[in-house]
């Protein structure tokens, strides 16, 4: 659930709204303004109540303007429940998951997240791709006295990737997160802070059935704005598998805090937070770290409530910058007494990252007269992106794009049913510039794609249906059909311009 991950303003690349009828969950989490950000003793603050709904379903999705790495279709099943409940003496928040997800003719990076790292694998077989994904969450908050409240909340995901065809490959996905927290009240004034630990790993196990041909099983290690090394999949160059260690493994921690403070007043509340994370990751592991890439996560956010007889009225304003600088270490293996040891010689800096991301957003709950009106929402977002990348000395290469987007979307209340809809637009526009010098290896081709799929204009929309069984042995009981629509313009270098997406749910609320 995204109002718990780091993660606060949306990646504008996918801002396209994709809408789901909310349940009395979604709509009580979404009105908090503390659960928002990390403090759980915001659960104790806003709404005292419980609410809880378990669902199932699938979906299918088909079309070629996509991500490179994804499917061109694909299909996805898998089940989701949550609860936050707040008791006389403490209160908890809960949720779990589990989805599996499967594409045909898939190639491109190996990573079950492509570009979340500064270094990536791609490979070139298509074939058929698996993904399993199970996470929790879990919070707890118990007031000390009137005045303070202590509390904390643990985020767990996991995820298993596999590829049957050669280069075959399984991949092993951990994430953590910890966060503790303390919240004061001070009568219309509520203070609060909180500690973030916060650790993932991936790694991926490659290997080869029979015979390999050098065309077939090339791979390409992308060490930033697609410049890297090409070379046979086991290669030396590519990490993927060397003597002694047999996997290309990456791991990253974050650790720091966020400040959290509110005001109430008569008809709505004010809030804001800040976070900042120092970031630490590397690659490789048993003494051989090829790359470490330090860095930092600035978080924060912003928040008013306001309560009318027609209903609430919630604005927020998201904002965050992110900085990441990845150095390639020279290691050279040596051997003493026939034992072969590891010796790092230096190590270089080969690419460097900014970004920024700012999203304002309205929310409207109607009641009353409005209650037909369940939920109307506006957002649009900004997001700024400067990348370089020192492969080679004296050559460099300056990446850069200013992203823009907004959605618009509402649902409404007939009865037994709620039907939803939703519309967004998007548009990147992106400059290169590069300096004089031997140019290294580059992956144009899987280039162009990427840039193209991050900056094309593009306009999607979706609808929603959901229908409560009317039978009272069924009470609580609901059905949800969705489907979307996305369509790209001045597209040039993916096979197509459109994409659709449809799922069917049936759920429970309780």
């Amino acid at each position: 659930m995204n109002r718990f991950l780091p993660i606060v303003v949306v990646f504008l690349g996918t801002l396209i709204p994709t809408m789901r009828a909310q349940t009395a969950f979604d709509r009580t989490v979404d009105r908090s303004l503390w659960l928002d950000g990390r403090n759980m003793g915001g659960a104790r603050i806003d709404y005292p109540t419980k609410v809880s709904y378990a669902e199932t379903g699938g979906g299918i999705a088909s079309g070629d303007f996509k991500a490179p790495d994804d499917a061109s279709s694909s299909w996805n099943a898998g089940a989701e429940a949550k609860t936050l409940v707040n008791y006389g003496k403490f209160s908890t928040l809960g949720t779990f998951s589990f989805g599996q997800k499967q594409g045909d003719g898939m190639d491109g990076s190996m990573f079950i997240n492509p570009g979340r790292y500064p270094v990536d694998v791609h490979e070139f077989t298509p074939g058929k791709k698996t993904l399993q994904t199970y996470s929790f969450t879990g919070g707890l908050a118990v007031p000390l006295d009137r005045r303070w409240t202590v509390g904390g909340r643990m985020g767990f995901e996991g995820a298993n990737y596999a590829k049957r065809k050669d280069i075959r490959h399984t991949n092993y996905r951990l994430d953590l997160t910890v966060s503790p927290s303390v919240a004061l009240n001070l009568g219309p004034w509520t203070f609060g802070a909180s500690w973030v630990l916060s650790k993932e790993s991936e790694s991926i196990q490659a290997e080869q059935i029979g015979t390999a041909t050098a065309e077939s099983y090339y791979a390409f290690l992308d060490k930033g704005l697609m410049f890297g090394t090409s070379q046979v999949w086991n290669g030396s160059g590519i990490h993927l598998a060397e003597a002694g260690v047999d996997r290309f493994a990456v791991k990253e921690i974050k650790n720091g805090g966020a400040l959290q403070v509110s005001r109430s007043f008569q008809g709505g509340e004010a809030y804001a937070d800040a976070e900042y994370l120092f970031t630490s990751g590397e690659v490789g592991e048993k003494s051989y770290t090829y790359y470490r890439f330090p860095g930092a996560l600035l978080t924060a956010r912003a928040g008013l409530r306001l309560h009318t007889l027609r209903g609430d009225n919630l604005f927020r304003l998201g904002y965050s910058w992110k900085k990441v600088d990845n150095d390639e270490y020279v290691i050279d293996k040596v051997s003493s007494g026939g034992v072969v040891n590891p010796v790092t010689y230096g190590h270089n800096r080969v690419f460097s990252s900014r970004e920024l991301n700012l999203s304002p957003e309205w929310t409207f709950y109607g009641e009353g007269a409005m209650s037909w009106l369940y939920r109307a929402h506006l957002e649009a977002g900004w997001n700024r992106k400067r990348q370089l990348s020192t492969l080679m000395y004296p050559y460099s290469h300056e990446y850069s794009t200013d992203i823009l987007g907004c959605s618009a979307s509402a649902e409404f209340r007939l009865k037994a049913f709620w039907l939803g809809a939703g519309f967004g637009w998007m548009k990147g526009m992106p400059e290169e510039k590069a300096s004089a010098g031997n140019v290294p290896v580059r992956q144009a081709g899987l280039w162009d794609l990427k840039a193209e799929w991050e900056n094309a204009s593009r306009a999607g929309a979706d609808l929603s249906l959901r229908w409560d069984l009317p039978f009272r042995a069924m009470h609580g009981i609901y059905v949800r059909a969705s489907g979307s629509f996305l369509k790209g313009f001045g597209v040039v270098h993916a096979k197509g311009d459109s994409r659709m997406e449809g799922a069917l749910k049936i759920g429970y609320e309780f």
